[in-house]
């Protein structure tokens, strides 16, 4: 029997970032004979003591590589719950706890519980399985006594041991200059370094947020810690912001997003013009400024003959971040031929070009 690292913090966070109470999930393999998957879904309380209330405990898998089978009840499956039923949707496994009022739940223990076994069909014994686990919002898990205890969506595990990454923890915070970005891990393998994601409220198509690959630490088994400042916002509001890690053959591992809330615009210290992602693209692509001062602000489109293609702003805008949606069309509405294309930025004295490349 194989166990594998600690699945899913939940916590209670303040705006401190201070730890509370919460639970831990985690997988632990019982079969992998090449045919056939099977795991246990175990749960441990930390923090306090107090009940379970109704929760969904969600994951995902890679449905190329594994199909779901079937599963076995083993603890929140009898009084005071309903019987424990797993809900399958494409790449998504859902353990529905539902309680039965008015009861209040049963407690979680300080040591591992046993909650289900999960059984899959391998496809591609080759392939990842990429089992994480995932947020079914805000409040997945209720406390049944005090205030909900959040369900972090940033700590993965997965049941292959050559994944690059044991990640411990991803969190965000809003502050004066951004969002700051810490995530933790506690062992790499051939680790060659990460990638940040951000999706707005308004806006949910994600784009890179760091211009260059952040380092990892190659190969390691002692805990090293990461942060970021994200201080290219164009709004306030709730962003999602999602880890990447690549390994040194090329392989990409995306860990669940976490949400933070940004209720004061940060001002950019100078002008800037981001290179569009994703880049190459189709049908659309981001593209990033920004202003430390008012201005006239005008962008463009251009073919490799100089020829206007698009203007995507053309006017007054105030000190900020900001960002553009191209959706590959030119100003006939008509969709462009695949090939190179430049986008110049100008913004007061501020002028700069960049090439993008669209596909079909």
């Amino acid at each position: 029997m194989r166990v594998f690292q600690t699945g899913l913090l939940v916590l209670l966070l303040t705006s401190d970032f201070l730890f509370a109470q919460g639970y831990d999930l985690r997988f632990v393999e019982t079969q992998n004979d090449g045919a056939t998957l099977r795991v246990t879904v175990q749960m441990q309380g930390f923090g306090g003591a107090y009940n379970l209330g109704a929760s969904n405990l969600q994951f995902t898998y890679n449905s190329t590589a594994l199909a779901y089978n079937g599963f076995t009840p083993l603890n929140f499956s009898s009084a005071p719950y309903l019987p424990l039923t797993v809900t399958s949707s494409g790449n998504i496994l859902t353990i529905n706890i539902v309680l039965l009022p008015p009861n209040v739940g049963a407690p979680v223990s300080s040591s591992w519980m046993d909650v289900a076994s999960i059984t899959f069909t391998i496809l591609n014994k080759n392939a990842r399985s990429n089992l994480a686990w995932v947020s079914a919002g805000t409040t997945a898990f209720t406390d049944a006594f005090s205030p909900p205890v959040l369900l972090s969506q940033g700590v993965f595990t997965s049941l292959d041991s050559s994944l690059p990454v044991q990640l411990s923890l991803f969190q965000g915070q809003a502050t004066a200059a951004g969002v700051l970005l810490v995530w933790r891990t506690e062992t790499e393998n051939n680790n060659l370094g990460f990638n940040l994601y951000r999706a707005g409220s308004s806006n949910n198509h994600y784009i890179k947020i760091n211009q260059k690959l952040i380092e990892g630490a190659g190969s390691s088994t002692q805990s090293r810690n990461y942060t970021y400042l994200d201080d290219r916002l164009p709004e306030t509001g709730l962003y999602n912001y999602q880890l990447e890690g690549v390994d040194v053959n090329g392989y990409r591992d995306a860990y669940a997003a976490i949400q933070v809330n940004v209720e004061s615009r940060v001002l950019p210290a100078y002008f800037y013009l981001t290179q569009n992602h994703p880049n190459p693209f189709n049908p659309s692509t981001a593209i990033q400024y920004g202003l430390p001062e008012a201005a006239h602000v005008r962008v463009e489109v251009y073919n490799l003959r100089g020829e206007l293609v698009r203007v995507l702003q053309n006017s007054g805008q105030s000190a900020g971040a900001y960002e553009l949606i191209w959706d590959g069309r030119n100003s006939n509405g008509q969709i462009v031929p695949s090939g190179v294309y430049l986008y110049r930025l100008s913004a007061g004295h501020f002028i700069e070009t960049r090439k993008m490349l669209f596909t079909k």
